[in-house]
């Protein structure tokens, strides 16, 4: 041992660095090996993995038609059934209504005999009615007719001429006559005044009447 440093230790250590020194191509062979394998390793996995990839993206463009060709027939189906969708409604509200009708049309058929019965007893007995009125219309007519033809006799020549004038027009003659009106028109011209209507009333004056003319 020289100033602390033991010579056989060194001389070991040097010897060893001999050998590592000797054995260092080997062991850069060996890590370039690794290397190699590794990096071969890589870039095998790379290309598997692309590989998988281009397969995946070409599949989604080849199936990107079919895709585009379902969507498509979707769009049509769904347009279908609203179509669809849409006339059942239809039928459904028209099935309602029939009910409706159906439910409303079993209470008016009971009620269509009774009210048949009773727009027939309406008629006879307002033609009755009309009857009767239109008598006592003539006979007072004929009775006023008589009793304007006896005062012009008695009394019209004792008369200057025009005050003989205004007794020439005979008594106005009224005329009841059925007339058919739907229920439509009714209700129009039921908003409408009543005027007499003088195609329907002989106003007209007749002059010099005689007692022929009476009925």
């Amino acid at each position: 041992m020289i100033h602390g440093y033991n010579l056989e230790e060194e001389k070991k250590s040097y010897q060893l660095n001999d050998v590592n020194f000797h054995s260092l191509p080997a062991q850069i062979e060996e890590l370039e090996h690794i290397d190699d394998t590794i990096c071969n390793y890589l870039f095998n996995s790379y290309m598997d993995i692309y590989q998988e990839k281009k397969k995946a993206l070409l599949s989604l463009v080849n199936f990107a038609p079919t895709v585009q060709s379902a969507i498509s027939k979707v769009s049509n189906y769904w347009k279908y059934f609203e179509s669809e969708r849409n006339e059942i409604e239809i039928i459904y509200m028209d099935i309602e209504k029939l009910t409706i009708w159906y439910e409303n049309f079993r209470t008016a058929y009971d009620k269509f005999e009774a009210e048949l019965y009773f727009r027939r007893d309406y008629e006879i007995g307002v033609n009755e009615e009309v009857r009767a009125f239109s008598e006592r219309l003539n006979e007072r007519y004929g009775q006023e007719f008589s009793r304007r033809i006896t005062f012009n006799e008695e009394n019209a020549k004792y008369l200057p001429e025009n005050l003989k004038i205004l007794l020439d027009e005979p008594p106005i003659r009224y005329i009841v006559y059925p007339q058919m009106l739907n229920f439509s028109s009714y209700s129009k011209k039921k908003e409408q005044p009543m005027e007499r209507s003088k195609s329907n009333v002989d106003s007209a004056s007749v002059p010099k009447f005689t007692s022929d003319e009476a009925c």
